[in-house]
């Protein structure tokens, strides 16, 4: 039981299937909401890693996105509220995401996982696309009514990296939390998926050097969720695709949900569930 648990915990930290480069390298850690207050940063390597305390002025509440270089040199990060520079200073023009909802109540950061993801930019190796979301409330949670985006010119500020634009709307529909992304198979562009709430439906994002190409949906054939985060993950090599369906309530469901994805076509397969 351990054994599977443990290759589960690494298969569901694999959010992102970048392709080769060190862009996950550096992980940082700390929900206190001040300077002053402790921290840290995990920095990767091929068979280890090693913990830094540190000061720095972001805090994550739940909503993390942090990038490398493909040298491993730490760039920027966000917790959903603004974008820090790679000196973990606010990054020109980088204040202000997700302008909608639920955001003023967190200034330090969102308490929901998974939503936002920073991403290389197709074709353009100075620049970067961060998507990300809020919530609004509806009832007796806030959903996500919008998925946003927003664009990073990393050679602006003097190389500390300059958000060109910022907050807007890819689509819109009523979804949960958390947002996946696969690398196409073209090696260049990327699938953005998010799912429909208490539903099983999934919407795919195509992101090209011409921004958004394509936006379709498609029905999993999976237990639908209602009112909770998805950790919407692809496998490595991107062939693999789970999600978690975790309901509250006076019962509780945990279910793994697996399917095959194809990254030319963006199609999902053979949906199959582990209740666990």
């Amino acid at each position: 039981m351990k054994k599977l648990g443990l290759s589960l915990f690494l298969f569901l930290h694999t959010t992102v299937s970048f392709g080769q480069g060190f862009y996950n390298h550096q992980w940082l850690l700390g929900s206190y909401n001040f300077l002053q207050d402790p921290k840290g940063r995990l920095v990767f390597d091929s068979i280890s890693y090693t913990h830094f305390p540190e000061f720095r002025k972001m805090s994550f509440k739940g909503t993390e996105a942090t990038i490398c270089d493909a040298q491993g040199n730490f760039l920027m990060s966000s917790n959903g509220i603004w974008i820090a520079n790679a000196n973990n200073d606010t990054m020109l023009n980088g204040s202000g995401l997700n302008p909608n909802g639920i955001t003023p109540s967190w200034p330090f950061g969102f308490p929901f996982t998974f939503n936002n993801i920073i991403l290389t930019y197709p074709g353009d190796s100075h620049k970067y696309v961060l998507f990300h979301h809020t919530g609004t409330t509806i009832g007796a949670y806030p959903p996500a009514l919008e998925l946003y985006y927003s664009i990073v010119d990393i050679t602006g500020d003097g190389g500390l990296g300059e958000a060109i634009l910022k907050n807007q709307i890819a689509f819109s529909d009523t979804m949960g939390w958390g947002i996946g992304a696969c690398k196409h198979a073209n090696g260049r562009d990327w699938w953005i998926v998010m799912q429909k709430d208490n539903s099983d439906i999934v919407f795919k994002l195509l992101y090209t050097p011409n921004g958004i190409q394509s936006i379709s949906s498609q029905s999993l054939g999976v237990t639908a969720s209602i009112g909770m985060t998805r950790q919407l993950t692809f496998s490595q090599d991107g062939t693999k695709f789970l999600t978690n369906k975790t309901d509250g309530g006076t019962v509780v469901d945990n279910i793994i949900q697996i399917l095959d994805f194809d990254r030319c076509t963006g199609m999902f397969t053979n949906p199959r569930e582990i209740d666990i």
